[in-house]
């Protein structure tokens, strides 16, 4: 039952303790802490842990994807294909979740 944290796509594991700048965590002390911290959770079980953070970082990957073509919303982008042009022009984009899925609809 130990620490957890993700870092680009790579589960970080500490089963005793976790010393960094300004903080240290405990496992005897391990209910005494606001989570995150730096970063760091505690998990009973890896697969808690992994669930959890994996789906963190997913929602925070669509996040920043969404601001991306929010960004780029007032333009018209181009597509072109082998047999042509098609323009596909967006005003919003959107996440939605059903259960373990989340996909993104396009508003046109």
């Amino acid at each position: 039952m130990p620490f957890y944290k993700l870092i680009n796509g790579e589960m970080l594991e500490a089963p005793n303790f976790v010393h960094g700048p300004g903080f240290s965590l405990l496992n005897e002390q391990k209910s005494a802490y606001t989570y995150p911290v730096d970063g760091w959770y505690w998990f009973d079980a890896y697969e808690e842990a992994k669930a959890f953070l994996y789906n963190i970082s997913f929602q925070k990957m669509l996040v920043t994807a969404q601001a991306n073509f929010n960004a780029l919303a007032p333009y018209v982008l181009e597509l072109m294909f082998y047999t042509g042009t098609a323009v596909l022009v967006a005003d919003d984009i959107a996440t939605v979740t059903e259960g373990d899925v989340v996909r993104a609809e396009v508003k046109l």
